[in-house]
């Protein structure tokens, strides 16, 4: 029976001696770690498909299995777990494939103690979190940016713009290679009297180093003629560099007002 106050490890390892070492390393009374223990890549599926684990100790090269397509064939099936390699194989080369191919960590058998192998598992556990959250940051953002509600701008403080939306451009009438070749930047897109609202908003950014509040200004369109916006913007980098916008089209609600 698992003990549920501890984290769960299952580890896939076909040599008996590197198994008895992994554990004997997390053996302690007082271990925060669950020990399940497979010899084959089926048995490792078959084992994540039936229980929860917190993360996965790999040997790549088993009876069933070898070398990335071992790593490959786990993640394929559980693109979330935390995955730490335990491998034979010293080269740099072969441990940074292994992290390109989604493990969170490669550690070489002969060169682990107790210590180093607890530490590798917890940061796999936290890279592992902070990956899917990522990851469904990055959905939202990409609904966000196809909602076709809000025109979205990626854009450096020298005044370039990176990215922009489809429903920027419709609402600029610019294509997007015009303003991502530098010829048109964000503040050519603004009136000159309201200029000195970009320059509050930007100074209010690096002062927070995260967001300013929206605010009310004008576009000026390829055809030369004028839209009023909401603008809000957030800083991307900690170098306070660059930076995205979310703009909504305010024309129809001023045509309400009127």
């Amino acid at each position: 029976m698992t003990n549920p106050s501890k984290l769960r490890v299952l580890q896939m390892e076909d040599n008996p001696g590197d198994a008895r070492l992994v554990a004997d390393l997390l053996a302690p009374a007082d271990s925060e770690w669950d020990l399940t223990q497979v010899r084959t890549l089926s048995e490792c599926l078959k084992q994540l498909g039936e229980e929860s684990f917190n993360v996965l100790l790999l040997d790549l090269d088993v009876p069933d299995s070898c070398g990335i397509t071992t790593l490959a064939a786990v993640r394929r099936d559980f693109p979330a777990l935390p995955i730490v390699v335990l491998s034979g194989f010293e080269e740099i080369q072969y441990g940074l494939q292994c992290l390109e191919k989604g493990a969170q960590d490669y550690l070489v058998k002969g060169e682990i103690n107790g210590r180093i192998l607890r530490r590798a598992m917890r940061y796999a556990i936290e890279r592992a979190k902070n990956d899917q959250a990522l990851r469904a940051s990055g959905a939202r953002l990409r609904r966000f940016h196809e909602s076709g509600v809000f025109g979205v701008i990626y854009w450096d403080v020298d005044g370039a713009i990176v990215y922009a939306n489809d429903r920027f451009l419709k609402m600029v009438g610019y294509e997007l290679d015009e303003l991502t070749s530098g010829r048109v930047d964000w503040l050519q897109l603004t009136p000159p009297e309201y200029r000195h609202l970009d320059e509050a908003s930007f100074n209010e950014l690096k002062a927070t180093g995260s967001k300013q509040m929206p605010f009310e200004k004008e576009y000026i369109r390829k055809d030369g003629s004028r839209f009023p916006v909401i603008v809000a913007s957030a800083m991307l980098d900690e170098a306070h560099f660059q930076g995205v916008s979310f703009i909504l089209d305010m024309t129809e609600c001023k045509r309400t007002e009127k």
